[in-house]
C-alpha cells in the first residue's frame, strides 16, 4: 500500500502545484511563484514526514488513512470547482476565464469563454491547420 500511495502521490498531488504555477501566473510573477510553490511543497513534505508517525500512534492506522482520505477528497472538490480546463484556449480566453467569479471558474469557465478560444475553437481544425501553414510560408 505504501508503494501504491507513493505512485498516486507522484502522479497527482506531488506535481500539481508546479503545473498550476506554470499555467496561471503571468510571466512577471512566475519567477517568484515557482520558488514559493516549491517552498510550500517541501515544507508540507517535511511536516508530513514528522507528523505521520505520531498520527499512527494517536489516531491509529485507520484514523490516519481516513484523515488523508478526507484531505484528498477536499482537494478533489477544490479542483472540481476552481481549476478550469484550458486546452485549446488562447491567452485572451484564459484571462477571460479568470475574470469570472471564483465559483464559476472550474465548472463553467470553458463554456462561458467558448467564443474567445483559440484558432481550432473559432474556425475548426481545417482552418487552424491552414492558418499555421500560411504562417510557416511567410
Amino acid at each position: 500500500m505504501i508503494y501504491i500511495s507513493g505512485f498516486g502521490w507522484a502522479m497527482g498531488r506531488n506535481s500539481i502545484q508546479y503545473l498550476i504555477n506554470s499555467e496561471i501566473y503571468p510571466l512577471c510573477l512566475r519567477a517568484i511563484g515557482g520558488p514559493i510553490a516549491m517552498t510550500f511543497h517541501f515544507a508540507n513534505q517535511f511536516g508530513n514526514s514528522k507528523a505521520v508517525p505520531s498520527m499512527f500512534i494517536t489516531m491509529t492506522y485507520g484514523g490516519t488513512m481516513f484523515f488523508f482520505s478526507i484531505v484528498t477528497f477536499i482537494g478533489l472538490v477544490w479542483v472540481w470547482f476552481a481549476i478550469p480546463e484550458l486546452a485549446g484556449k488562447n491567452l485572451e480566453a484564459i484571462d477571460a476565464v479568470f475574470d469570472l467569479p471564483w465559483y464559476l471558474i472550474g465548472r463553467k469557465g470553458k463554456e462561458l469563454t467558448k467564443d474567445q478560444g483559440g484558432a481550432v475553437e473559432n474556425f475548426g481544425q481545417e482552418k487552424a491547420v491552414e492558418s499555421v501553414h500560411q504562417v510557416e510560408k511567410v
